[in-house]
């Protein structure tokens, strides 16, 4: 990975939260109730299980479905991860294109 391809991939990391990205592609809050520890409930916008059967780390912007294993096959992903499987594509600069031109002001 060169320098500037890792400076913009760490940066769109640090500087959109992983909530603002699910929420936006359709996760819920509801029943904020619980979590473990750092990890918060969530419903997941890849999946058609209605309950918050998904968490996240706003801390360490992580996101993980526990029903349907997303973003990464059961393993958490970050922002660029869940944008790679909302397109459809293993490419991380489309990834990266997408979350700069919706969510960067």
């Amino acid at each position: 990975m060169s320098s500037s391809y890792h400076d913009r991939y760490e940066a769109i990391r640090e500087d959109i939260p992983i909530l603002e990205v699910l929420v936006d592609l359709g996760a819920e809050t509801r029943g904020w109730g619980g979590g473990w520890g750092e990890w918060k409930p969530i419903t997941c916008p890849f999946c058609t299980d209605s309950d918050n059967s998904a968490s996240y780390n706003a801390g360490a912007g992580r996101f993980l479905c526990h029903q349907c294993g997303a973003p990464r096959d059961g393993r958490s992903g970050d922002v660029v991860d869940v944008a790679r499987l909302y397109l459809g594509t293993s490419d991380d600069k489309e990834a990266i294109e997408w979350l700069t031109r919706r969510f960067r002001r």
